[in-house]
């Protein structure tokens, strides 16, 4: 069963996007399903306070619930956070509008997934092999001066 959960929660592929309006992570699993508790996670340091986007799957709630988190676990408000969860495509989408992020002018961001079950639960980091998400390189938004980096895949060195 264990393996099982492993696979419901393997990340093939994970990219960031820090565009002109939003952070963007897309994260593409082996075999996303419905029906399991589940969180997908877009942490992001910058020039500006840390956040973190939430989307919270569940059995009630298969298309997901976000939040967004202040470091201190305080959640705001962001009307403009959205996501989405597509099973069939075995993906999920999370736009975090720049301006709920401070309007950085860089982004380094850490990604993870979690399943939860009755006795235990397992994480995934799509980043790299340790068990705790690493973040990418900065991220800069079309136009920043510096490093001209609009995306990043997962398993790039910061």
């Amino acid at each position: 069963m264990r393996t099982r959960a492993i696979t419901l929660l393997a990340t093939v592929l994970a990219t960031v996007r820090h565009g002109a309006d939003s952070v963007t992570a897309t994260l593409r699993f082996v075999d996303l399903r419905a029906g399991h508790w589940q969180d997908f996670s877009l942490r992001v340091r910058s020039d500006r306070p840390f956040r973190r986007a939430i989307v919270t799957v569940d059995p009630a709630h298969p298309g997901g619930r976000d939040r967004l988190l202040d470091r201190a676990e305080h959640r705001l408000a962001c009307p403009g956070l959205h996501h989405d969860v597509d099973y069939a495509a075995d993906t999920v989408r999370i736009v975090l509008p720049r301006t709920c992020a401070g309007g950085p002018a860089w982004v380094r961001v850490a990604l993870a997934t979690y399943l939860f079950r009755t006795q235990d639960t397992i994480s995934d980091n799509p980043h790299d092999d340790g068990p705790v998400p690493s973040y990418t390189r900065r991220l800069e938004p079309p136009g920043q001066r510096g490093r001209p980096s609009e995306a990043a895949q997962a398993g790039q060195a910061p």
